[in-house]
């Protein structure tokens, strides 16, 4: 994760303040998950060492969404685990989605309606 990659993420942190950027783009593709930051060795960045670039990074004058921040974390040779899927699954993946759902619905409604008629007998 370079300082321009960090810069380019829609959010930094949690609301608990844990390492984690959100909102990474890949080109082409659809990203379903991003891991928390991870260091070289690819363990968690750890809540110190993100605090420390969140709170008190160097004055470096850089620009960007998260400027001097981005510096620092880009310094520590972070990156992320990503997962994702091209763009043109999406929309088959949502006519799946709609599939199952009226399906679900159409059963749900079966039942629904057999243990009425059930009833009234």
């Amino acid at each position: 994760m370079s300082a321009d990659a960090i810069n380019q993420a829609r959010s930094l942190g949690s609301i608990t303040g844990g390492p984690v950027i959100g909102g990474l783009e890949v080109p082409d593709a659809w990203v379903t998950d991003t891991s928390k930051l991870l260091t070289p060795d690819g363990r968690q960045l750890s809540d110190a060492a993100f605090n420390e670039c969140l709170n008190n990074a160097p004055k470096t004058g850089a620009t960007g969404r998260f400027g001097d921040t981005a510096v620092c974390l880009g310094k520590l040779d972070l990156h992320v685990d990503l997962v994702s899927q091209p763009n043109q699954r999406f929309w088959p993946f949502q006519w799946i989605e709609l599939a199952l759902y009226l399906g679900l619905s159409a059963l749900l409604a079966a039942v629904g309606l057999w243990r009425i008629q059930r009833r009234v007998s």
